[in-house]
């Protein structure tokens, strides 16, 4: 349930995926799987497709010929692992999503993303380990920048310093 997939269809008809091109599209059952999310339901959510619990934050690499090339994934959680209206965050849970990319001439797979977030919002870093971000707001939200290398899928940096606020 959940996971992340994408495909591009072409002018000639192709569908293509990282995995190569073909002339049908995959059921849903059966796509290949890009990020697993690990969503899931509960609280205020009992059905998967409203569901936000894991709905990550995700960049996609694209070909100059809509080819999906990689994915970059930060996920996301309530901060108190609550999943229910009790949570610090509200009955909504955690929230991410990226509102913005730019890319750096010198450095082709480098790309900035900034956005925002309520929970937790967990980055897998290029030493190896992950950094979390925290907000625990209850439906406010914080926003963060971070410096991506495409080619890894890992985050060289990332930061809210300055774009938090108390009340949202």
């Amino acid at each position: 349930m959940g996971n992340l997939s994408f495909h591009s269809k072409h002018a000639n008809g192709d569908y293509v995926d990282h995995e190569g091109t073909s002339t049908t599209d995959d059921a849903h059952t059966d796509v290949t799987i890009h990020h697993e999310t690990g969503s899931f339901v509960g609280g205020r959510y009992d059905g998967p497709a409203n569901s936000q619990h894991g709905m990550d934050a995700t960049i996609y690499k694209l070909s100059e010929d809509g080819v999906p090339v990689s994915v970059f994934a930060a996920d996301t959680l309530p901060s108190d692992g609550i999943y229910n209206s009790s949570s610090v965050n509200g009955d909504r849970g955690g929230w991410s999503q990226f509102t913005g990319l730019d890319g750096f001439d010198a450095e082709a797979d480098m790309v900035a993303g900034c956005g925002y977030f309520r929970g937790n919002l967990t980055f897998p870093m290029a030493d190896g380990s992950s950094k979390t971000l925290v907000n625990t707001k209850n439906s406010a939200y914080n926003g963060f920048i971070t410096k991506v290398n495409m080619a890894t899928n890992k985050a060289v940096w990332v930061t809210d310093v300055g774009l938090t606020h108390p009340s949202g």
